[in-house]
């Protein structure tokens, strides 16, 4: 199972009240940083969990992020999974 980590561009709700076109115009996006096992991928995301019991094939902790919205992924780790 490998371990990655993602540096991946977050969507966020901008505050409900009024604001001019400045503050629209001058808002940011959020780039963050996650670790953990990939759980799961495919062509349109990867699931990243912070738990994993190889023994009876358990996740905890997940994370799913749409691959459109990662910047940079790097391998940390790779174990072969014993059956």
């Amino acid at each position: 199972m490998k371990i990655e980590l993602v540096e991946w561009v977050d969507s966020r709700a901008i505050l409900a009240e009024w604001m001019d076109a400045v503050e629209v115009a001058s808002t940011t996006m959020d780039t963050l940083l996650t670790v953990g096992f990939v759980a799961s991928e495919n062509d349109e995301r990867i699931i990243l969990v912070s738990g994993h019991d190889p023994h009876m094939e358990r996740y905890c902790g997940g994370l799913l992020i749409p691959k459109s919205a990662i910047v940079k992924r790097q391998r940390l780790a790779h174990r072969e999974e014993k059956r």
